[in-house]
């Protein structure tokens, strides 16, 4: 007969070795730890390599040369007309010449048709009138243009100055009315300027006019108006101006490129 106890007497030492190894396995996975990680600064110590620098001046280099610019020459590009505009209002004379000069007989004047200049390329017509006698006052006028009128020239001579204010208004009137018939701003002022016979000179919507005195003994005024000359149609074949010569214009170098030839 086994005495009482026996069996467990036998388990107990086994047990305390099953745990013995446990815990030398664990001591020595705890020691291979510590030697992995540090545990102070000194294990990551970081040394740099000694710096030599040169006290001498470093010449720059130039560098890379812009690529030209390269424009193709298509077929279908227009040229550019490059000339530089400047956009104005002006007004042109919205009666025929041939009227105005009419209207210079309706006023009383002995005025001639309108028909071509002997004196040039332009058409042209003359007119006249006498103020009290032959020797008093005396006025001409020339009216020259094309399709439309630009230019009317008058010059009073006042041989008495009995007829000065009658001269004076009458001309004024027939010139302000032009610019009242045309709608035209400034009838008033100028009217009154031209009975006055104070010289002045002014231009308003491309239209200049002006009133001169003439020296010498007989008093004797100009009154010139030139009207602006209608706009020129477009030219059938303008200016070459390509984009290479824009280019050449602002200082970039180009390299013309033929449309059949691929650009690098």
């Amino acid at each position: 007969m086994r005495p009482a106890g026996g069996t467990d007497g036998g388990a107990l030492p086994s047990a305390v070795r099953v745990v013995a190894l446990v815990l030398l396995a664990g001591g020595a996975l705890y020691a291979a730890l510590l030697a992995v990680r540090p545990d102070d600064d000194r294990a990551a110590v970081a040394v740099r390599a000694p710096r030599v620098e040169d006290g001498r001046s470093v010449v720059a280099q130039p560098g890379p040369r812009p690529k030209p610019l390269v424009v193709e020459r298509f077929a279908g590009t227009r040229d550019l007309d490059l000339k530089t505009s400047a956009f104005r209002f002006i007004r042109l004379v919205p009666q025929p010449p041939a009227d105005v000069c009419a209207a210079f007989g309706t006023a009383g004047w002995d005025a001639g048709p309108w028909g071509p200049s002997p004196l040039g390329d332009l058409d042209e017509c003359v007119a006249s009138k006498v103020f009290g006698g032959r020797k008093q006052a005396e006025a001409f006028a020339v009216l020259r243009g094309r399709e439309t009128l630009l230019e009317v020239r008058i010059k009073l001579n006042l041989y008495d100055g009995a007829r000065r204010a009658e001269a004076a208004g009458e001309i004024a009137s027939l010139v302000s009315g032009f610019f009242e018939r045309w709608n035209w701003e400034g009838a008033a002022g100028l009217r009154q300027r031209i009975v006055a016979l104070d010289p002045f000179e002014e231009t308003a919507h491309g239209t200049r006019v002006v009133l001169s005195r003439e020296r010498g003994e007989v008093e004797r005024w100009n009154l010139s108006l030139r009207f602006p000359s209608p706009p020129k149609p477009p030219e059938d074949k303008p200016k070459a101006s390509t984009l290479a010569d824009i280019a050449a214009m602002a200082g970039v170098p180009v390299q013309t490129v033929p449309p059949e030839r691929d650009t690098p």
